[in-house]
């Protein structure tokens, strides 16, 4: 529902009439339609078997290789936010750490401000080093100029 008041306002602003707008109402009539599509038992069991398969192929990979393999997502992934972060103006962040007690990095930078475009020297969060036992669950909050 909400998604339709969006779109009324979106149409209204482009009219030069907005809710903003005392005294005055736009006649605007939105004509909404949604196709859905029912799953068929033979494309549920489809779907079903395949989360199966994906498991068992995840779980043979053992325990290295998956450690391995979430490293590497999260680092892409925090790359990703950092290069979106810098394209947007933002250049600043404040590093969150998660409370783990084996991560002195992340106890050590907590709260602390660092630009996106200057590193601190252990790296960015999830892109640097870290000493957790398993993965990085430090976090880059962007600081984006004219809000606290």
């Amino acid at each position: 529902m909400r998604h339709i008041a969006w779109l009324a306002n979106k149409v209204r602003r482009a009219f030069g009439k907005t809710s903003a707008d005392k005294g005055e109402k736009l006649g605007l009539t939105v004509r909404l339609e949604v196709h859905s599509h029912e799953v068929t038992d033979e494309e549920l069991s489809a779907i079903k078997a395949e989360r199966k398969r994906k498991a068992k192929e995840w779980a043979a990979l053992g325990w290295d290789e998956q450690r391995r393999r979430m490293i590497e997502n999260f680092r892409a992934t925090a790359e990703s936010h950092r290069k979106r972060a810098i394209s947007a103006g933002i250049t600043h962040y404040i590093w969150l750490w998660p409370s783990t007690p084996e991560c002195d990095i992340g106890m050590r930078n907590n709260g602390k401000t660092f630009s996106y475009l200057d590193p601190p020297p252990e790296g960015h969060p999830c892109e640097g080093e870290c000493h957790a036992k398993d993965w990085c669950r430090c976090i880059a909050k962007s600081v984006v100029p004219g809000f606290s």
